[in-house]
């Protein structure tokens, strides 16, 4: 009879409906699941490397499971934790020269190809009156060190020469910095020889 075909039918539809939204629900768990699974981690990664790219080096990624996600994440903790201890070892040795630099009694100028000042002590400023130089070109008033410099970048392998500035005999050495596979650097040491000239003045009158 037609009445048992409606009822099957209506039974029939109703069952694929339930199915279908049984289906859906299974498929949208099962997309969350696996967009947690794989595409947070990569996620945190892309985040993670713009917070690295900014400064940050104490950041790792926590990922549970064993698989190629699980390996990609523990490269990249691997990698950042290298990262900071070469940053800590660089500081600490910047440190150290630092405190090397500044027990030195002469005044001393490390100066790149280009003229930027790579780095200096604090006698730089007691001569020269300059603070924290930047560049050669900083030295207005004392043209003899730009001169140093040019003389230095054109291929002169030594100088050393005398000076009087601000009642202080200074005496300027500058030498090229040459290590194979960097670029050529050069050291311009300023010491202060106006106890030994004035000696030598007391000397000579004596």
């Amino acid at each position: 009879p037609m009445r048992e075909l409606d009822t099957f039918l209506h039974v029939t539809s109703v069952l694929f409906a339930i199915s279908g939204i049984i289906g859906l629900i299974i498929l949208v768990a099962v997309t969350t699941s696996f967009s947690r699974h794989f595409f947070q981690p990569i996620k945190d990664l892309t985040k993670i490397s713009k917070e690295i790219n900014n400064g940050n080096f104490n950041l790792t990624i926590y990922y549970k499971h064993s698989d190629e996600i699980g390996d990609l994440t523990q490269a990249f903790n691997g990698m950042v934790t290298n990262i900071n201890n070469v940053i800590l070892q660089l500081e600490s040795e910047r440190k150290r020269l630092a405190g090397v630099l500044a027990s030195i009694d002469d005044g001393l100028l490390a100066i790149d190809k280009n003229g930027n000042i790579i780095t200096s002590n604090s006698y730089i400023k007691t001569y020269f009156n300059v603070s924290n130089p930047k560049t050669i070109y900083d030295f207005q008033y004392q043209s003899f060190l730009r001169d140093i410099f040019d003389s230095l970048k054109n291929g002169k392998n030594h100088i050393s020469e005398e000076i009087d500035c601000n009642d202080r005999n200074l005496l300027l050495i500058g030498s090229p910095i040459r290590e194979k596979g960097f670029e050529e650097n050069y050291l311009i040491i300023i010491r202060n020889m106006t106890a030994a000239r004035h000696l030598q003045d007391e000397q000579r009158k004596f």
